[in-house]
């Protein structure tokens, strides 16, 4: 029986994972910023304490895992739209696959919106990256091409 979550991320052992990687805390997709690892004490395995930021929000989060536990690791995309228009704090971006799908996307960032403003002012050939997990979108990267 398939689950919901087939998709969204999958198990790794926590001693697998290091700096500018990604895992999940606290059901936040993060990446790690900060990693260290506690010996073995009277009570079994090594703990390992992180500190991560979300990818979305930028918050920070802290936890503790064992060393020889299952982790989570969210799934992460980045697809490359074609942008098309802005509209107030809201993008549209055109995919290039054979169905030219058109989806419109907020983007709290002032600083993006200031660059698509000036980029749309001088250049067509503007692409907006879109970064993709746990089924939420943030636009991480605005560029031209030739």
């Amino acid at each position: 029986m398939s689950n919901i979550n087939d998709n969204l991320f999958f198990p790794i052992k926590a001693n697998n994972l290091k700096i500018n990687s990604y895992v999940l805390i606290n059901n936040h997709p993060c990446k790690i910023i900060e990693m260290t690892v506690h010996k073995t004490g009277k009570h079994g395995t090594a703990k390992i304490h992180i500190i991560g930021i979300d990818i979305f929000d930028n918050t920070k989060h802290i936890t503790f895992f064992s060393s020889s536990e299952n982790v989570m690791v969210p799934i992460i995309n980045k697809i490359e739209y074609q942008f098309v228009s802005l509209d107030e704090e809201y993008v549209n971006i055109m995919s290039e696959n054979d169905n030219y799908d058109v989806k419109t996307l907020k983007i709290n960032d002032e600083d993006m919106i200031n660059k698509l403003i000036e980029l749309s002012k001088m250049n067509n050939n503007i692409y907006v990256t879109i970064l993709c997990a746990m089924n939420n979108e943030k636009v991480i990267d605005i560029k031209t091409k030739k």
